[in-house]
Order: structure tokens, then C-alpha cells, then sequence
């Protein structure tokens, strides 16, 4: 929140050579959610994995299901305070076949590039609809509770 940015994913998808264009997405952060497991858990667990990234806060964004016509799939989505500026390189559990690459995007780029085909994924696109909606409460209420010893 203090660097007005959002760090993504990059990671391979072929769904998407389909449509014509670069296999590579942005995304969130994100896993599979055992049975009994706490998605909060898992949320924290994957930003490490997949990005490095420890969170000092999380704020449920909400459920979803993702195409209610053929699949019962479910995405939890959240919003994680992390040090954007600590963050880069490539991440993943080898075992679970995962090479994602970590991209920090200021605010206002990723809102700028919504649909633009570079965040066109749903999670992204319902995750930064909502920051632009909750990011100055985010930011004023991150700024208060969360003091320099925290970030070190």
C-alpha cells in the first residue's frame, strides 16, 4: 500500500494460445483449497511460494463461482499487505510444476491495462475492481497498524 503497487504473477497458461496471443498471464497468487483447510492459510502459504511474499495483513475480497453454467469451481479471492519493493525473481514449487515469475505493477497501470489483454484474467480483473474501490481505506488503515518493524 505504501508504494501504491500490486504484485502479480507471471505464469504459463495454455488456455489462452487460443485466442492468438503470448500464453504468459498475470495474476494473482493463488492455490487450491484442501477440505477443512482455512483459505486464509493457503493464501499466505501460495504468496510465499509462488512470490516471495510475506503478508503483514489479509482482507478477505470475497467467493465467487467462477462459471456457475458448467463448473462448480469456487474462487476465494483476498487482499494481502506486502512489501512490494522486496520482491522479484522467479518462485514456484517444482513439484507441483510451478515457474512463476514475480511483476510489480504500479496502481494506476494495472487499472489502466484492465482488459487490456495483459490483466484479462477474472481474479485480477475482480481483485484490482476492487482495490480501486477500498484502496484509500486500505492504505489509511495499513498505514496506521502497521509500524517500520514490521516491514524489516
Amino acid at each position: 500500500p505504501f508504494a501504491d503497487q500490486i504484485v502479480f504473477v507471471e505464469q504459463f497458461r495454455v488456455g489462452v494460445l487460443s485466442h492468438g496471443r503470448r500464453a504468459w498471464t498475470l495474476e494473482p497468487v493463488g492455490g487450491i483449497v484442501p477440505p477443512g483447510v482455512d483459505p486464509s492459510d493457503v493464501v499466505r502459504r501460495e504468496a510465499m511460494e509462488e512470490a516471495g511474499c510475506v503478508m503483514t495483513a489479509l482482507e478477505l475480497i470475497g467467493s465467487f463461482f467462477v462459471s456457475p453454467g458448467y463448473s462448480d469451481d469456487r474462487v476465494t479471492l483476498y487482499c494481502g499487505c506486502v512489501r512490494a519493493d522486496s520482491v522479484a525473481g522467479t518462485h514456484g514449487v517444482c513439484a507441483e510444476g510451478e515457474d512463476t515469475r514475480v511483476v510489480v505493477v504500479d496502481f494506476k497501470r494495472a487499472s489502466a491495462e484492465l482488459f487490456s489483454g495483459r490483466i484479462d484474467t477474472t481474479a485480477a480483473i475482480i481483485g484490482i475492481q476492487w482495490l480501486t474501490l477500498n484502496r484509500a481505506r486500505l492504505r489509511a488503515e495499513w498505514d496506521r497498524s502497521w509500524n517500520g518493524d514490521q516491514w524489516g
